[in-house]
C-alpha cells in the first residue's frame, strides 16, 4: 500500500500546524501512527509531536519489554516519549480488567495532555477494532450508537486508521522493515473481544462471508449516519419551546410531547440526556426500555446509573441522585441536599430577611405541607400545600423540598420565597441574603 493513502487518511483528521500526542503501545497500529505523524512533522505539516506509553504492569517482564521497545523506537526517531506506570487494584473484579485498564489509560493520557496541551490525541484503532466492537455490542443488545461503535473523532481523540484493516497495517510495516511488538494476550481467548477476533470472525469468514469485516464495517458506517440524523432531530426537539424546562442539574420534560414521539426517539432522548446533559455513560438498552416504560405509566420512579426519573401526569422529572451539601455561615449552619434545593428558577434571584426577627436557631427541615406560611404580597398565612400548588411545583418534587425554619415559623421555602414576618425594615441591623440560582448557591450575612 502506498504512503500517500495513509498520509491522506491522517490529513483528513489533522489540520495543518497541529500539536499531536500519540498513544503508543508498541503494537502495529500505534507504531504506524507515530511513523506517519513523524513524516508529517518532518514535512512541517505537524508543529509539535510527542508520544505517551502506559505500562499497565499486567504481563510482568513482557510489560517492561514493551516499555523498553517504545523508548528505543522513539529515541530512534528523536520523538519525546512520556511513560506512565500504573497498577490496577482490586476494583478490577467489579468493572472488568479490560474496562478498568482502559479507564486508567485514558485518565493518565488526559492528565499528561493538560501539560502538553495537544490539539489532538491519536489512537491506533483500525477497521478490525471497529468491527469487533460493533459485533460485541450487537451480541449484548444495543441501539444505533452501539452499532456505529468506534468513531474516527471524539473530542480531542482521533483515529486515522479506522478505514484500514489490520492486515494492511502489518503488511506495510513488514514491507518497510518497521519494527513492532505483538501483545501475547491478544491470542488468549479469555476475553469476549478476543473470542470475537480469534474464533467468531474467522469462522464466519470460512463458512458464510469471507468479507465479513468489510460488510460489518459498512453497516456500522450507515449506523453512524443514522445516529447523526437522530441526534440532530433530538437537539432541535430539546430546544423546542415547551418541550423542556428546568435549571441547573434538573430537567423537566413535557410528558405529553415526549410520549407523542416514536418509541425509538423516546429511548434515544433518554440516552442523549445521559451523555450530553449529565456527561455519563448511557445505561444498557434494557434499562432504557424499563425507564421509558416507567415514564409511560408513571407508576413508580426509576433510578439508573445515578440518574433519577419520575413521571407525573404532565411532567417527567430527571435529576441526579442526591448529593449531600452543607452550607455554613457561623453561627448558622444549614444542611440539606442538592436536589432538595433544586429547580424551576430560570434566572438568579436574591431574597433577604431580617435576622433580628429570628426566634431560635436557623435550621433546615423537611417540608410539612400542613404548616402555614405568609408569602410577600399576602395579608395572611396560607397553607404550604396551596403555596406549592400555586407555584406549580411537581408533586414528586414537593416531598423532597426542605424549608429554612427558626423552630417556630418557616422562614424560607425554596422557589416560593421568604416569610413576610421576617421582612426587613428601617430597624433591621442584620440581614441574611439567599441567592437562588437553580440550587441555593450562596448565603451571606450583612
Amino acid at each position: 500500500m502506498e504512503n500517500i493513502i495513509f498520509i491522506e487518511a491522517f490529513k483528513e483528521l489533522i489540520p495543518p500546524k497541529s500539536d499531536i500526542l500519540v498513544a503508543l503501545s508498541g503494537g502495529p497500529d500505534s507504531i504506524i501512527s507515530l511513523y506517519f505523524c513523524n513524516i508529517l512533522k518532518k514535512d512541517g505539516y505537524i508543529s509539535k509531536l510527542e508520544a505517551i506509553h502506559i505500562n499497565h504492569n499486567l504481563r510482568g517482564d513482557e510489560s517492561n519489554s514493551d516499555q523498553k521497545f517504545c523508548e528505543d523506537y522513539c529515541k530512534s526517531l528523536n520523538i519525546p516519549l512520556t511513560v506512565k506506570s500504573i497498577r490496577l487494584n482490586g476494583d478490577r473484579d467489579s468493572k472488568g480488567l479490560e474496562n478498568l485498564a482502559r479507564d486508567f489509560r485514558y485518565r493518565e493520557i488526559e492528565n499528561y495532555d493538560k501539560e502538553f496541551k495537544s490539539n489532538f490525541i491519536i489512537l491506533g484503532h483500525h477497521k478490525n477494532d471497529k468491527v469487533e466492537t460493533t459485533l460485541f455490542n450487537i451480541f449484548r443488545g444495543t441501539a444505533l450508537k452501539g452499532i456505529s461503535s468506534i468513531r474516527s473523532k471524539r473530542g480531542k481523540y482521533i483515529r486515522p486508521l479506522l478505514k484500514f484493516e489490520k492486515r494492511e497495517i502489518v503488511d506495510y510495516l513488514n514491507s518497510n522493515g518497521i519494527p513492532f511488538i505483538v501483545d501475547s494476550s491478544n491470542n488468549e481467548n479469555d476475553y469476549s473481544r478476543n473470542k470475537i477476533r480469534n474464533i467468531i470472525i474467522p469462522t464466519i469468514e470460512r463458512s458464510l462471508n469471507r468479507r465479513i469485516v468489510d460488510s460489518v464495517y459498512r453497516v456500522s458506517k450507515i449506523a453512524e449516519e443514522c445516529e447523526e440524523f437522530v441526534k440532530e432531530y433530538i437537539v432541535k426537539l430539546m430546544n423546542k419551546e415547551g418541550f423542556k424546562r428546568g435549571y441547573n442539574t434538573t430537567i423537566i420534560l413535557n410528558r405529553d410531547l415526549y410520549l407523542k414521539e416514536k418509541p425509538y426517539i423516546q429511548k434515544e432522548i433518554i440516552s442523549y440526556i445521559y451523555r450530553d446533559y449529565f456527561k455519563t455513560y448511557s445505561p444498557p438498552f434494557l434499562d432504557i426500555n424499563e425507564i421509558v416504560k416507567s415514564l409511560k405509566t408513571y407508576s413508580k420512579p426509576f433510578n439508573s446509573n445515578k440518574i433519577f426519573f419520575e413521571a407525573s401526569k404532565n411532567s417527567i422529572i430527571i435529576t441526579p441522585v442526591d448529593k449531600n451539601i452543607t452550607l455554613n455561615n457561623d453561627p448558622y449552619s444549614f444542611k440539606g441536599s442538592v436536589n432538595s434545593w433544586n429547580l424551576l428558577s430560570s434566572s438568579s434571584s436574591v431574597l433577604k430577611f431580617d435576622l433580628d426577627k429570628v426566634v431560635g436557631r436557623l435550621k433546615v427541615e423537611p417540608i410539612d405541607k400542613n404548616r402555614s406560611f405568609q408569602p410577600f404580597g399576602k395579608s395572611k398565612e396560607i397553607k404550604v400545600s396551596k403555596i406549592l400548588s400555586d407555584k406549580k411545583i411537581p408533586l414528586s418534587l414537593r416531598k423532597k423540598l426542605f424549608v429554612l425554619s427558626d423552630g417556630e415559623n418557616i422562614v424560607y421555602i425554596p422557589h416560593c420565597g421568604t416569610n413576610r414576618r421576617y421582612k426587613t425594615d428601617d430597624n433591621t441591623t442584620k440581614t441574611l441574603y439567599i441567592e437562588e440560582n437553580g440550587v441555593v448557591n450562596n448565603l451571606f450575612i450583612t
